[in-house]
């Protein structure tokens, strides 16, 4: 028995060779595997550089949801063919603009100064489009303060539309995205062009089959939309008042 026990002992134990040879692969294994997780890391850092560098270059890129609809991002905006470019910012104050630009306040359009209303006499609307220079060929630029301002850019590409001026386009990023393209070369240190003295850049027309009256609406329009809503909203209560009744 003693015997036994003592020959399984024996062939239990390995040998010293076999024993190094083991620890020498267990290392290689730990060495590729350290050199896989520091390949992987430099890849990861690598890329991160690249995407920081990336956005850095160019903050205000057009997210991809948002591609051929109303924005352009500064560098597509470089590619159109005889823009009329329009700043819509609202201060008279403008200490820099884009080479070219007219001040196109969305308050030219309207009704006056402390209304919202655009103005319904359609000479009005004409004259002050050609003064601006906008026509329904050459494609229209308009830009504002971006972050820092009310969205008077979305309200005056509004304004357009709504004039049947379809051609348009919103720079992303505004004023800020020009600044940065080609190192200011694209804005000056002056406000943009006023068009106080009433003289005609473009012989545009807008008669009353121009106006697109689908994107415009009323205040009978919305009262409307709500009392619809309302009537909804009290039929839905009184079928879910009746199911409950026979419950």
């Amino acid at each position: 028995m003693n015997a036994e026990f003592a020959e399984s002992i024996k062939n239990f134990q390995m040998d010293p060779f076999e024993q190094g040879t083991t620890d020498v692969k267990v290392e290689q294994k730990k060495t590729r595997i350290r050199n896989l997780m520091i390949g992987a890391a430099m890849i990861l850092t690598i890329a991160t550089v690249v995407s920081i560098s990336v956005l850095l270059s160019s903050p205000y890129r057009v997210p991809g949801s948002m591609k051929g609809m109303v924005f352009i991002s500064a560098q597509e905006a470089q590619t159109l063919e005889n823009p009329v470019i329009l700043d819509a910012r609202d201060s008279d104050t403008l200490s820099d603009s884009i080479i070219n630009a007219k001040h196109a306040k969305w308050s030219l359009f309207t009704e006056g100064e402390n209304s919202g209303l655009v103005s319904d006499n359609l000479d009005l609307a004409q004259d002050v489009l050609r003064q601006l220079g906008v026509n329904r060929r050459d494609p229209v630029l308009v830009y504002g303060q971006w972050n820092d301002g009310w969205g008077e850019e979305g309200r005056l590409y509004w304004t357009l539309l709504l004039f049947n001026v379809t051609n348009s386009h919103i720079l992303y990023g505004g004023i800020n995205a020009a600044k940065l393209l080609k190192q200011g070369e694209w804005v000056v240190n002056n406000g943009p062009i006023s068009i106080s003295n009433k003289k005609a850049s473009s012989s545009i027309t807008v008669i009353r089959r121009d106006v697109n009256r689908s994107i415009r609406s009323t205040k009978s329009d919305i009262q409307a939309i709500l009392e619809e809503k309302n009537k909804k909203q009290k039929k839905n209560i009184k079928e879910r008042k009746k199911k409950n009744t026979y419950l």
